[in-house]
């Protein structure tokens, strides 16, 4: 079992228009024990979501593509033709400027910071109460 955090690498309100904010993950092992006590606390007011990850290089761009598999009833409003797929690239080109992608990729919108994209948001169950609309720290992995 793992368990993911982000990790800032510099001071990311800081950044100049040329820089962005490099981020990693860092994997690390937590035993059955922890694993218990975070099933505990899991968020009741959400549903998974399930996804496959396909990695995969064109020249010397890194991408990644989320195919969603199974989604959850807030999330079909936003699938295109019966499916939701999000690739993922780090650049440094600023945003805005265009960004040279794959041509045999048809990228049909950037949603770069639109809220309603984001794993937290699809995975609110419909009729969920939340007494809380972002968690603690939200605006720290908000995209701009």
């Amino acid at each position: 079992m793992y368990s993911i955090q982000n990790h800032s690498i510099g001071e990311a309100p800081q950044f100049s228009s040329k820089e962005r904010a490099i981020w990693r993950k860092c994997r690390t092992q937590i035993t059955f024990r922890e694993y218990m006590r975070y099933q505990a606390m899991t968020d009741t007011s959400r549903l998974s979501l399930h996804k496959q990850r396909r990695c995969f290089m064109v020249g010397s761009q890194y991408l990644n593509l989320d195919i969603c598999t199974v989604l959850p009833p807030s999330a079909c409003p936003l699938q295109i033709d019966g499916h939701l797929m999000f690739l993922e690239t780090y650049t440094t080109i600023p945003k805005g400027e265009p960004l040279p992608l794959p041509d045999f990729l048809t990228i049909e919108k950037e949603i770069t910071g639109q809220s309603a994209y984001s794993m937290y948001f699809m995975s609110k169950k419909p009729d969920a109460v939340c007494e809380v609309e972002e968690f603690f720290g939200a605006a720290e992995f908000k995209d701009d």
